[in-house]
């Protein structure tokens, strides 16, 4: 089941998440929010401890759903490190979900691996003793 995030918590949940999140802004009025609601617990559970899934009723709080530009519901924000990364507005079938939390999933292991990668030829370098340094200024 998703997350329900409250004004108290969002800046913790979302924001300093280690992991992905996406934010599904609602209203309990709100017909195809309802219609949304058993995708997104589906999917919650799918892609637990991968990407953090959760609700937000833009009732609570209007602050934080002005400040995130939501002005139709429903309204699906994708956030990483922090910041928003894409966005939908309406509703959107559960495999059209799917794939865009496996892109943003494959998006963070794309990277990490560069990182991995990057970490790894360092390494081996600074091993075998051919290190250089440069630096280049693009504009």
């Amino acid at each position: 089941m998703a997350i329900r995030f409250g004004t108290d918590d969002f800046d913790r949940e979302v924001l300093e998440s280690e992991i992905p999140v996406l934010v599904d802004f609602y209203a309990d009025w709100c017909g195809p929010c309802k219609a949304m609601a058993p995708v997104i617990d589906k999917l919650s559970a799918e892609f637990e401890g991968k990407v953090k899934v959760g609700k937000f009723n833009v009732e609570d709080d209007l602050g934080i759903a002005r400040e995130y530009g939501v002005s139709s519901i429903p309204n699906l924000k994708f956030f990483k490190n922090g910041e928003v990364v894409d966005t939908v507005i309406g509703r959107i079938t559960e495999e059209e979900l799917r794939e865009k939390l496996a892109g943003l999933l494959m998006a963070e292991e794309r990277k990490n691996d560069d990182f991995t990668r990057g970490s790894i030829c360092i390494t081996e370098k600074i091993q075998q003793g051919s290190v250089s340094y440069s630096a280049r200024a693009d504009g």
